[in-house]
Order: structure tokens, then C-alpha cells, then sequence
């Protein structure tokens, strides 16, 4: 049989497994008042405003799921503002969600949106006015029937470029209902073969895995069926909440992502896997659409630094041991789809995409297998590969390296591995990458190379969903606790040690790129190469004390090729 698996993490997940700190960084703590909770850190549940020195996030209290947001100082790191969203999405005899919530914010007006399902099946959007003290103001409020529960997600909401308006796109009707999609399954009408996974059912199994090393988790394979979903796409004041348009979008798969191309300055809704963009005007009129029929779900990863095409991810067959990405050139109006081979496959919503070189992070987490009776397990806690894949200018997607982190690291005895909720994370050139792996550590890669140019242990226990702050310098994690982790983080080359010796000058640090250049008192010097046994953190210079005038500091900087540079390292 042919399957294809597509799987997503659910934010308020993360806080049943870890993230934390940097060993040369300085590490501070940010304390939200919440009893016996925690606070979520991945990217669809905090977010930051005003030059990324005000932070937004979600936090909920256990055992009932109990939602709250705040605000807090990145600089001051300390809480600021709290808004209780339980009257909001939990109704009157109602105890708690049923799922998490998501949260965008708007970096530069400071506004928040918080969306989710309710606890009687419906969608509500909340709206916030910020400052830069962060106090918060609701502004506004809305919602609808949710007619299937599954599908809510961290794509369906996205602010137009200035902040004006809100772009939501939900399921309005579908017909008839899938019932093995309730489980976690889901059956595409174009092939009776083709199948995908969402998130409820490897998320309920995480949550009940106390050892993520240990972890699978057994999935029915389902009889067949065809569904029919209609979406529907509304445009919103951000200051009022007025509706100002609305349409309709026919889907084959209940997967719903709006997406703002702000090179082009157009809106981007992807209703299953039909794609179509708007202008940001007053009305929603569909300006072109791109069908592409058969895949599984369509997650999107990104758009192209020129805004003509959009990457996604699609899924994973068993029969074939492939991976699926779909690449939309929004210029030709066509749909190119993409199969690399591979045994294992990731969380859809843990990669990452730089727009201004188009490599797309793919960090891997499962191995898949189907047993003799049909079912199918996904088994995770011992993968520990992240793929770089390239966008080409004629839409196509080819591998260009892989990184993996050792299965240890020196002077721990723990394994590492790739956990369902390490995300990876890009520097804003695009040259370095960061991936934590499950037991706390945190591990940097050049992205040309594959090479580790750093590896630190930043918890005790376990580490998970983090962001890069990087015009701030810091990344953020939570700790499965009302606390959240600030650390200092480089995206260039750092020289901690410089041993000048006769013949040579061994430099040591981290962040050590291929392509690193090395000066001495400002003269860049050709006879310096990276030490072949640890090439992101030793650089062997073969010049010695012979070479230098003597009683003098030597000052030594490294430019990496995407042109940042170290700070300067006095050594005699």
C-alpha cells in the first residue's frame, strides 16, 4: 500500500519536554505568574515587538489546560503584562481546552492575535493593542462555528504588511466527514491510497511518553473515504474587527495557511493544496490560482526572497521511503513536486526556510514502520539528521549536505537525539544553523558544510522548541516551567583562546565557518587553515612568535563568509 505521512507539533505540547542554555552565554530568567504551568515557547506561541524588545506568549495552567497571556522585557527579563483568556475560550461549566492556542503578533504596531479553538467547538480571534511597556488592551474579539476541530493551526491568521488588517482563513463546511480524520488519520480523495497523519495522534502519544527515547506510537491504517472541504477567507480591521471581505475556497483536505508575501505585498492562501494569492487592497479578489491535486497535507515552510515562489512540505510514503516537498512558482502558475529519498521524516512545522539564500533546514525526528497486521508505528528518539535542501531559480529543490549530531557528546554520557519538538532555527545570512537535541544541548552547523561549529549543554534533562533573537543577540527556551530561558547566542565567529607558539598560533573558539578568514593586527594572513579534527572550533595559523614583533600584543579577528566578523583577541 502506498501512504504518506504528515505530522505537526501542537504548541502547548512543548512544555512536557525542554529547552535551555548557552555554555559562553549569559543565561537570565523571565518568572510568569502562573500555578503548576508553563509557559510555551515555540514560534506559535510567543511572539516579539518593537525591535524584538517586547515578548508575547501563551502560558497555561496544569492539571486543567488554563490559558493566559503575557508580556515581558527581553532586555529586563522580567514579566510585564497578563491577560486572562480563560473567560474567552473556556465556556461556563466547561473545565479547560481541548487544544492549545496560537499567537501572531505584528513586529512593528506591537498588535497580538490570539486564536484557537473554544471549548464548544467554536473559533474565536482575540485582538490586542500593545506598547512598549508592554501593556496589553483587547481591542476586539470574534467567532465561528468550527465544524471540524482538527484544523486549527498556527497558519491561518497573518497581518497585512503595515499591521491594517487581518487575514483569516478557516473551514467553513465540509462534506461528508472524514470520522477516521477524529483519529488522526486522514484520506485524500484524489488517490484511495494515499494517506496522512496529522498532529492529534502523535501528539496524544507524546504526551502519555514519559521517555522520549522510547517513544512509538501505533496508527490505523484507514478504510477508504472521500471528503470535501470548503474554506473560507476573511479580511479584518485590525483596529475594529469589521469585516471588510469575505470568499469561499474549495479544498480537498482540510489544511488551511495564510501567508503574507511582502515583497510583492500580496496575501498567499493555500486551502489544502490549491493555492491562491490576493492583492492587499479592499476587496478579496482572487488574483491567480495554482491547483495541484493528489498530494497529502500541504504545510508551508516559506516564501522566496523575490516572493515568486512558495516552498511546502507534503508528506512521507512508506512504499517508496520518500520524503514529499512542493515547490509553487507563483510566476509560471505551476506546481513542481519534489521526492528525496530517506528513512525517516520530520515534524512539518520544526523546519526552517532563509529567504536570502532559499535553503530550506529539514531536522528529522521519526522512523516509520508498518507491522505485519497494518499497522503503522512511528518510532522516535534515535534520529539524529537535519537535511539542507536548496531552492533552485528553475523551482527545483536539490540536497545540498546533511548534518547529524553525534550520538554523544565529550565529557556526557547521554545520547543525544533529535525530539519531536527540537526545532531548528537560521541566522538571517543564512550561514549557521542551531538544533537542540532532546537531552539539552544545543548544537551550531555551517549549512554549506554539515559541520558542527559548536555543541553546548544548556539543560540538565531535555531541551526543545527555541527561537533566535538575533538583532537582540539571544535565544529563548522554556524549562517545562512558568519560567522562560534568555541566553546569549553568536551568529559569528567567537575566539575564546589564542596559543601563540614557536611555529604556529592555535585559535580556538567556535562558530568557525568553511571559508573563515583569519587577520592579524588588521592584515589578512593565507596560511591559516581549520584544524581538519575540529574544523568549526580550531584554526591553525603557521606563523609563530618568530613572526611577531616581540613584546607585543598580537590582535587576531576572523571574518566568516557571510562577512561577520569576531571580536577582536589580544594574545602575546
Amino acid at each position: 500500500m502506498k501512504f504518506s505521512i504528515i505530522i505537526r507539533a501542537t504548541c502547548f505540547l512543548i512544555a512536557f519536554f525542554l529547552s535551555a542554555p548557552l555554555g559562553w552565554a549569559d543565561k537570565r530568567q523571565v518568572s510568569f505568574p502562573i500555578a503548576d504551568g508553563f509557559v510555551a515557547s515555540s514560534s506559535d506561541s510567543m511572539g516579539f515587538a518593537y525591535e524584538e524588545q517586547v515578548g508575547f506568549l501563551l502560558a497555561y495552567s496544569l492539571p486543567k489546560l488554563l490559558p493566559k497571556l503575557f508580556s515581558f522585557s527581553v532586555k529586563d527579563a522580567k514579566a510585564l503584562h497578563e491577560f486572562d483568556l480563560k473567560p474567552e475560550f473556556v465556556a461556563a461549566g466547561d473545565s479547560d481546552l481541548k487544544q492549545s492556542l496560537f499567537l501572531q503578533v505584528h513586529a512593528k504596531t506591537g498588535l497580538v492575535a490570539v486564536f484557537g479553538p473554544t471549548s464548544k467547538d467554536g473559533q474565536r480571534i482575540i485582538v490586542f493593542a500593545s506598547d512598549r511597556e508592554g501593556n496589553l488592551h483587547k481591542l476586539w474579539s470574534t467567532e465561528f462555528p468550527l465544524s471540524l476541530a482538527l484544523t486549527s493551526s498556527q497558519y491561518q491568521l497573518t497581518f497585512n504588511r503595515d499591521g491594517s488588517k487581518i487575514y483569516f482563513l478557516n473551514i467553513e463546511s465540509h462534506q461528508p466527514l472524514v470520522e477516521n480524520l477524529l483519529q488522526g488519520v486522514e484520506k485524500n480523495r484524489h488517490s484511495p491510497t494515499f494517506v496522512s497523519v496529522s498532529k492529534p495522534s502523535f501528539a496524544n502519544a507524546l504526551l502519555n511518553s514519559r521517555n522520549q527515547s522510547s517513544l512509538q506510537t501505533a496508527l490505523p491504517v484507514p478504510s477508504p473515504s472521500t471528503s470535501g472541504f470548503w474554506q473560507r477567507l476573511r479580511m479584518f480591521n485590525a483596529q475594529d474587527g469589521a469585516t471588510l471581505a469575505s470568499i469561499n475556497l474549495e479544498a480537498s483536505l482540510p489544511y488551511t495557511s495564510v501567508l503574507l508575501d511582502e515583497e510583492r505585498n500580496r496575501v498567499i492562501a493555500l486551502a489544502g493544496a490549491s493555492l491562491y494569492t490576493f492583492s492587499d487592497n479592499e476587496a478579496l479578489e482572487i488574483e491567480s490560482q495554482i491547483n495541484a491535486p493528489g498530494l497529502g497535507g500541504v504545510t508551508p515552510q516559506g516564501i522566496s526572497q523575490d516572493g515568486r515562489f512558495l516552498i511546502a512540505y507534503t508528506g512521507y510514503e512508506l512504499e517508496t521511503n520518500e520524503n514529499y516537498y512542493l515547490v509553487y512558482d507563483l510566476d509560471s502558475k505551476l506546481a513542481r513536486e519534489t521526492a528525496m529519498k530517506g528513512d525517516f521524516l520530520p515534524i512539518s512545522n520544526n523546519m526552517a526556510f532563509n529567504r536570502a539564500t532559499g535553503a530550506l533546514l529539514v531536522p528529522f525526528t521519526i522512523k516509520p514502520k508498518v507491522k505485519a497486521n497494518g499497522t503503522l508505528l512511528l518510532i522516535g528518539g534515535h534520529v539524529r539528521q537535519t537535511d539542507v535542501l536548496l531552492l533552485k531559480p528553475d523551482s527545483s529543490l536539490v540536497k545540498t549536505t546533511e548534518m547529524e549530531i553525534p550520538a554523544q557528546s565529550e565529557g556526557d554520557a547521554r545520547t543525544n537525539f533529535i525530539g519531536g519538538f527540537n526545532n531548528v532555527v537560521i541566522s538571517k545570512t543564512g550561514a549557521i544553523g542551531f538544533i537542540p537535541s532532546g537531552n539539552g544541548r544545543l548544537f551550531s552547523f555551517d549549512t554549506v558544510t554539515g559541520e558542527i561549529v559548536n555543541d553546548e549543554s544548556l539543560d540538565a534533562e531535555k531541551m526543545d522548541a527555541i527561537q533566535l533573537l538575533e538583532a537582540s543577540g539571544k535565544l529563548t527556551f522554556n524549562n517545562r516551567s512558568n519560567k522562560l530561558i534568555l541566553v546569549d547566542v553568536h551568529t559569528e565567529p567567537v575566539i575564546t583562546d589564542v596559543k601563540i607558539k614557536k611555529k604556529t598560533t592555535l585559535i580556538k573558539g567556535a562558530n568557525f565557518l568553511s571559508g573563515v578568514k583569519v587577520k592579524i593586527n588588521g592584515v589578512e594572513v593565507t596560511n591559516a587553515e581549520r584544524n581538519a579534527a575540529n574544523p568549526g572550533r580550531e584554526i591553525i595559523v603557521n606563523l609563530g612568535k618568530k613572526d611577531f614583533p616581540t613584546g607585543q600584543d598580537v590582535v587576531i579577528t576572523l571574518v566568516n563568509r557571510d562577512g561577520l566578523t569576531s571580536k577582536p583577541f589580544s594574545a602575546k
